[in-house]
């Protein structure tokens, strides 16, 4: 029998590692260095439109925007 593994997803819309890298080394972020020290990180691509409803569903569903429906802001 296979255990289940955990996912947690962090999205932090308009945060850069070019940023977040040097408060981290600052001691600045500890509970955010402990976090990314034991799981992984990564640069999101985002295709455009970067309109940030469209960015919330794209990586709240992992499927792109002509998939899940959501195409631009909401007016």
């Amino acid at each position: 029998m296979t255990r289940a593994r955990s996912l947690i997803q962090i999205y932090l819309a308009g945060a850069e590692w070019k940023y977040i890298h040097p408060l981290m080394d600052a001691g600045g972020l500890p509970n955010f260095e402990r976090l990314v020290s034991k799981g992984l990180m990564g640069n999101l691509y985002s295709p455009p439109p970067l309109a940030s409803p469209v960015l919330d569903a794209t990586v709240g569903t992992g499927r792109f925007a002509s998939e899940h429906g959501v195409l631009d802001r909401l007016v």
